[in-house]
């Protein structure tokens, strides 16, 4: 299945969204050169959406992505989504933006896919349509959520 994909100009916004406020953490602590790791994991059964986002967002702030899922995988409590490593500064520059993405994106999923999975217990041969409407500024990452989740936007009028 081909899925909405975000652009390259998607992702920069959404950095320019949250980064120019700062990240005090690693300029108080001094910790911007230092080397780490961030993982992310899911806490219950999921349907993933926007890893591949998330891993794009991560890199364009100066991280390496060691490992991805990708869009519309199912994973079970405590599955390792997306890791990454560098400098304690891209990490924490892009972790909270990319935390937000998945979060929401795969919650969208996540939900989506349970109205898909109980509507074909009853009809299998049925079609699940969404409406194309969506708070501002999200509307890509509904596209791809509902995408990932088994449902298809209403095509245009």
């Amino acid at each position: 299945m081909m899925w909405y994909q975000l652009s390259d100009s998607d992702i920069d916004s959404f950095i320019e969204e949250d980064v120019p406020y700062g990240d005090l953490t690693t300029s108080l602590l001094g910790i911007g050169t230092l080397q780490g790791e961030i993982t992310f994991t899911s806490r219950e059964c999921t349907i993933l959406c926007c890893t591949e986002e998330a891993a794009q967002l991560l890199e364009r702030c100066g991280a390496s992505v060691n490992a991805c899922m990708i869009s519309g995988t199912s994973v079970t409590p405590g599955a390792t989504i997306l890791s990454a490593s560098g400098p304690a500064e891209a990490l924490h520059t892009g972790w909270k933006v990319a935390l937000n993405l998945l979060e929401y994106a795969s919650g969208i999923a996540t939900r989506t896919e349970k109205i898909v999975s109980r509507a074909k217990e009853v009809n299998p041969d049925i079609a699940i349509v969404t409406t194309r409407k969506s708070f501002p500024g999200t509307k890509k990452v509904v596209l791809k959520a509902i995408q990932a989740g088994g449902a298809q936007p209403r095509p245009s009028e």
